[in-house]
């Protein structure tokens, strides 16, 4: 399965994450992996470290904890 969600940045509006969910096996878990990608300037070094870990707080942290792991 596939899912883009647009930017998350209004100063950075071209910005891309891409959702690919691998089922696993039946009744399992699945693998999720996510890109952030641009169709716009590259990011400097220290905001494409801004842009992870935000990423990775509201991905891996907040929506984990919303699922009660």
């Amino acid at each position: 399965m596939l899912l883009v969600w647009s930017s998350l940045w209004p100063h950075r509006p071209l910005d891309r994450i891409r959702f690919d969910l691998t089922a696993g096996q039946p009744g399992g878990d699945c693998t999720l992996r996510w890109t952030l990608t641009t169709d716009g300037d590259l990011p400097s070094e220290s905001t494409l470290g801004h842009l992870r870990h935000r990423l990775n707080y509201l991905i891996n942290d907040r929506l984990r904890r919303s699922y009660g792991q």
